[in-house]
């Protein structure tokens, strides 16, 4: 029987890390390790409470790890912090203009164990960024595993210097929205080129969501509108314009780089596609194919630690209604404090808009007990 400081030596896991089960697969020749870092008391920067964030459980990550006595190693365990950026229209009042100077994004910072916002910066400058970090003890940001954000140079920058011990990861959705945009750019120029020319120009029209669209998921979608009329027309359209079929075919191509299982072949396969969109004569090729360059070990790190952005998007999505609902909040106190009564650890209910539905259900009921009555 080893004890746990062995384990941890024979598995190459660092001392802190607590094995809490093993799952033994031998058909496929395999183990998966359930583990748990050792918990830290967090301090909030801005109060200096210790009770401010509450961890909640949440479906855990399994990732790869090194293989042991031939056979392979598969640990299961929870992402760290996710972080991003979003629209809002909150600052300071300014006494001599007389009214809120606000930047034009804000930042907001999500646990990635449990899904909730741990807090909103008032802008996204790297001196906010790395000085609310900062702001937390060198033991508490060594103990971050992972860093997951957009193609965000402040983001990464602040990474490197703040988290020396975090993965850096760069979620697929951003890439494939950076393609996405590349693809409309594309079309937009070729409109312009070719609004004196109404044949070539009524081809082009309305035909953004036809080109965003996924070759897997293109007969699924356009079922209801005739797939084989619309596939036609497709293929028209990238006969006609070579611009368009080489933007359309670069993002169809890391589409199907997202779907390859072995770490290996989605490397060589996303070098190759870099190498020759590089010498692309499609200006926004070359711009997508450099961009995807810089950020390549990033993106990789995502698809090899399975780290995705989506509950900060998600939180994003929420926020912007939030701020609809409340017809812009000017001040960015109370901006904060309304999105961390509703979306952070300090919620009364799971959802915002919970009391209200209970309210609508109630009134619901109260009209059908009338109507039975009667």
């Amino acid at each position: 029987m080893f004890n746990q400081p062995d384990l941890n030596s024979i598995l190459a896991l660092p001392s802190d890390v607590k094995i809490l089960s093993a799952e033994d697969c031998p058909a496929q020749n395999r183990i998966t390790l359930d583990v748990e870092f050792k918990p830290e008391e967090q301090v909030c920067p801005r109060c200096g409470s210790r009770h401010c964030f509450i961890r909640e459980t949440r479906e855990p990550q399994t990732i790869r790890h090194l293989p042991s006595a031939s056979r392979s190693v598969f640990i299961r365990f929870t992402p760290r912090r996710f972080i991003d950026d979003f629209r809002g229209n909150a600052g300071v009042y300014n006494p001599k203009k007389k009214w809120w100077d606000a930047p034009v994004f804000q930042t907001c910072v999500v646990d990635g164990a449990s899904g909730r916002i741990i807090d909103i910066l008032h802008d996204r400058s790297a001196a906010t960024v790395q000085g609310y970090f900062l702001s937390f003890p060198e033991s508490q940001r060594k103990n971050v595993k992972f860093y997951s954000c957009d193609m965000s140079g402040i983001y990464a920058t602040a990474a490197r210097r703040i988290f020396p011990e975090a993965v850096l990861c760069t979620d697929r959705f951003h890439v494939v929205q950076w393609l996405n945009k590349a693809v409309d750019a594309v079309r937009r120029r070729l409109q312009n080129e070719f609004r004196n020319d109404p044949a070539k120009y009524a081809k082009l029209k309305d035909s953004r969501l036809m080109l965003l669209t996924k070759e897997c998921n293109q007969r699924t979608y356009w079922e209801a509108y005739g797939y084989e009329k619309k596939l036609a027309r497709l293929q028209t359209l990238l006969a006609e314009f070579p611009d368009l079929c080489e933007v359309f075919d670069a993002m169809q191509e890391y589409h199907f780089i997202c779907t390859a299982d072995m770490e290996p072949i989605r490397r060589l396969r996303l070098a190759e596609r870099i190498n020759k969109y590089l010498s692309s004569d499609v200006e926004e090729v070359r711009i997508a194919a450099k961009t995807v360059r810089n950020w390549k070990e990033n993106i990789l790190n995502s698809f090899t630690y399975n780290i995705t952005n989506g509950p900060v998007e998600a939180l994003n999505s929420q926020i912007k209604r939030l701020k609809k609902i409340s017809c812009g909040v000017h001040d960015f106190d109370n901006f904060r404090k309304r999105i961390l009564l509703c979306f952070g650890s300090t919620s009364f209910v799971r959802n915002q808009y919970t009391i209200f539905g209970e309210k609508r259900a109630h009134k619901i009921s109260i009209k059908k007990e009338d109507l039975n009555h009667d």
